[in-house]
């Protein structure tokens, strides 16, 4: 095998285990991975760092790459922040009429 295909195979294992991310740098070193590979894993195109300390596939699009971005950004939220009104409801997989937008993710801290 060579090294594309087995860094592929072990990119797709990853998301097999932990689910499509984007994960805690700790899930993905308590999945088997060294600093190092994952290093190497975005140096090279495989994963990417969608925030400071997160880890995500870059081999995902449309909704899925829509529930990363969703998820890294809460992730980095303060405790407490959420997603609401359309967002909430696209994440779980709510029906919504055509034209429904999402919006961004907000938090509000107390002054």
């Amino acid at each position: 095998m060579g090294a594309h295909a087995a860094s592929h195979a072990r990119v797709s294992a990853l998301v097999e285990g932990l689910g499509m991310g984007p994960w805690r740098l700790a899930e993905v070193e308590a999945a088997g991975w060294t600093r190092k590979q994952i290093r190497w894993a975005v140096d090279n195109g495989r994963l990417a760092r969608p925030s400071r300390g997160l880890i995500a596939p870059v081999d995902v699009d449309g909704d899925a790459r829509w529930v990363q971005q969703c998820i890294a950004a809460l992730a980095v939220a303060p405790t407490g922040s959420a997603v609401s009104h359309s967002t909430a409801s696209r994440l779980d997989g709510l029906w919504l009429p055509a034209g429904a937008r999402s919006w961004n993710v907000r938090s509000f801290r107390n002054a």
